[in-house]
């Protein structure tokens, strides 16, 4: 089955339509890869954003997975 990003997109693009947001981006991926990405507003395929307040939270999620995986 085919993963259907459409609600997604269309829920970025609306967010962004109605002033909410100047940008926004959204990607969706399993353990195979990618399997949706979208980009509304002022935000690209390759724009970067900053992540500082979960950067801790992130990583040691990050390096918690890896351990686990050794065992």
């Amino acid at each position: 089955m085919a993963f259907n990003g459409s609600t997604i997109a269309a829920l970025l693009d609306g967010a962004v339509s109605k002033g909410a947001l100047h940008g926004v981006a959204a990607v969706v991926v399993d353990r195979n890869g990618q399997l949706f990405q979208h980009a509304a507003g002022e935000a690209s395929a390759r724009t970067l954003f900053r992540n500082a307040s979960m950067t801790k939270a992130v990583a040691t999620t990050a390096a918690l997975q890896l351990v686990e995986q050794d065992d």
